[in-house]
């Protein structure tokens, strides 16, 4: 179930930052790509960070 939720996740934050490259930063891949970048490591340091946290949820 949490590597189901995971896969959603990078889907939607794949999905809202091509959005955001073609409508608001009218084609500037770089803050696509940024915004990529930085989710995934945003979402693995909660990951890191949390580990115990998580664990009594799961």
């Amino acid at each position: 179930m949490f590597i189901t939720q995971m896969l959603y996740f990078f889907i939607l934050l794949i999905v809202v930052a091509c959005i955001n490259t073609l409508f608001i930063w009218q084609g500037n891949f770089y803050f696509g790509i940024g915004l990529i970048v930085f989710g995934i490591f945003h979402i693995l340091f909660k990951f890191i960070t949390k580990k115990e946290q998580l664990k009594k949820i799961l």
